[in-house]
């Protein structure tokens, strides 16, 4: 895989620059960075002995929608199941539309609070090096 993402503070939210290859490793580096705000130690979970599996299937407008669609599912499932997801694998992936498995790990408490990934100026753009580029606006 090759993905990047960097996160920039700010006082009432956190941004996500993720920069990757496809649109697939595009959302799946939104995914881990995310797990990365809920939990900064989200790589240490994986030797959990609780795994928590859930499937997504959405539809959206477009791609940019689609994103923030899929991460606010994601961010709802951790909420209800106390869980951090930092794996996803897709199945199916159009500019529209989703079908993912997510894969979680129960905890303790979350490092921060994400009320809403937002739609927030949120475009997805191709680099000069024909690389993704986005960045995601979460507010905490």
């Amino acid at each position: 895989m090759s993905y990047q993402y960097h996160l920039l503070d700010h006082p009432a939210d956190i941004r996500l620059e993720v920069e990757a290859n496809s649109l697939e490793e595009l959302f799946l580096g939104a995914v881990e960075g995310m797990a990365l705000i809920l939990y900064s130690d989200f790589k240490n979970l994986q030797n959990n002995k609780k795994i928590i599996k859930q499937k997504i299937n959405l539809s959206s407008l477009n791609q940019e929608t689609l994103l923030i669609d899929f991460l606010n599912k994601i961010l709802t499932l951790s909420d209800i199941e106390r869980a951090v997801f930092p794996v996803a694998t897709i199945q199916k992936l159009t500019d529209n539309k989703i079908e993912a498995e997510i894969t979680g790990y129960p905890v303790e408490r979350f490092d921060k609070e994400i009320k809403a990934v937002t739609y927030h100026q949120l475009k997805i753009e191709k680099t000069k090096e024909k690389m993704l580029k986005t960045t995601i606006l979460f507010d905490i």
